[in-house]
């Protein structure tokens, strides 16, 4: 694990250039949109070890999964935002990236939305994200053959809406909702 604190060498000569000025120079705008859907993935894995959800979490490599729970439930975090740097102060419509249904596995999709508008809003401001939570098998019966949804198309799925703070409990609900539905 890094710390920042490590420099880059050749020669086996240390240079005067850091992994903390690599961050500072690549991470300085948190509202672009690949760095937002990192920190999306981050805020996501870090709630559910901060509430003990998720001691064992395991990050995936795959475009299937991108964490899987100690329950065992597989998540796929996807992000959006009303305001993107790419496009100046306008309003996006909100639409997030799914995967097409005969790709979905048991689990859950978390759609993470940060709601800042104004240029003095932060994605660090825990206040300005909303997490959606619905089992990928409602997704993939409900809108197959889709590559994103919307926010209102996803609002009418009844999504579980969480702080950073229950996304774990979120999961865990959503999942035994959907396990109580196919038993019966």
């Amino acid at each position: 694990m890094y710390n920042g604190n490590e420099c880059f060498v050749t020669g086996s000569k240390p240079l005067d250039l850091s992994l903390s000025d690599f961050w500072e120079r690549i991470c300085f705008n948190m509202q672009r949109s690949e760095l937002r859907s990192m920190l999306a993935e981050f805020l996501v894995i870090s709630s559910l070890e901060n509430m003990g959800v998720g001691t064992c979490v395991k990050r995936c490599d795959s475009p299937y999964c991108d964490v899987i729970t100690n329950s065992g439930y597989v998540a796929i975090i996807k992000s959006a935002a009303y305001t993107d740097s790419e496009y100046g102060d306008r309003p996006d419509c909100i639409s997030f990236q799914i995967l097409p249904s005969e790709n979905m596995k048991m689990g859950v999709y978390v759609f993470c939305l940060y709601k800042g508008m104004t240029e003095n809003d932060t994605p660090l401001n825990l206040d300005l994200w909303e997490f959606y939570i619905v089992p990928s098998q409602v997704i993939s019966q409900k809108i197959s053959n889709r590559k994103s949804i919307t926010l209102p198309a996803l609002m009418d799925l009844d999504p579980i809406l969480s702080d950073f703070y229950g996304i774990g409990e979120a999961i865990n609900t959503s999942m035994e909702l959907l396990n109580e539905i196919e038993r019966i």
